[in-house]
């Protein structure tokens, strides 16, 4: 019998819910430790932590790979140029974290991406990655995205943020495959600029 994703569960935790991890940090912090142990023991060479809405969680999250000395990435979900979700600033984050081996963007509308590599660039030099949504806002509510893709084109946003120093450009939320043929347009402008 198969078993249907939306009754996973970890600790009796629902793995449908979009706030899964948040929700076994706060109350099982040894059993997180305990599956992203189980990512490594699976093969996996390296962990992304996407999304991350707060600082408390990215750091939950950074200490638990520098315990075991695994390699990872973090990619924080942004409200604007200066703060993440839950409204503080997270560009000094990679300080003292020697297996970190990213840090990024993700989930974030496009127009503040730029901003960001700025900041994060004052304060580290490890690579950042970055992978916006295509620009509309999400009602968690209703559950729906709405308004419009943001007024640059896509590929006009990933060859600024290359420009800007990102080491790797995608997209995340209501992207799909035109937006990737445009950061790949924007890759092939960005290198030939570059020779």
């Amino acid at each position: 019998m198969a078993l249907c994703p939306h009754h996973w569960k970890i600790g009796g935790v629902s793995l449908n819910s979009k706030l899964w991890t948040a929700k076994i940090l706060a109350e099982q912090p040894e059993l997180i430790k305990q599956v992203h142990k189980n990512y490594f023991k699976a093969g996996a060479d390296i962990i992304l932590f996407e999304t991350v809405p707060s600082l408390k969680e990215a750091k939950v999250e950074a200490e638990i790979a520098e315990e075991y000395g695994y390699d990872y990435w973090i990619s924080f979900s942004c409200l604007s140029e200066n703060i993440i979700c839950e409204g503080t600033c997270a560009t000094t984050f990679a300080k003292g974290y020697p297996h970190l081996k990213m840090i990024g963007v993700n989930c974030t509308k496009p127009e503040y991406i730029t901003g960001l590599i700025h900041k994060i660039k004052e304060n580290c030099d490890i690579p950042i990655g970055v992978y916006p949504n295509s620009g509309e806002e999400y009602d968690a509510v209703k559950k729906v995205w709405f308004g419009k893709q943001s007024a640059l084109s896509f590929e006009q946003y990933a060859y600024n943020y290359m420009k800007s120093g990102a080491s790797a450009v995608g997209g995340c939320c209501t992207t799909v495959a035109k937006h990737v043929e445009e950061v790949v347009r924007a890759k092939k402008r960005f290198s030939e600029e570059q020779k």
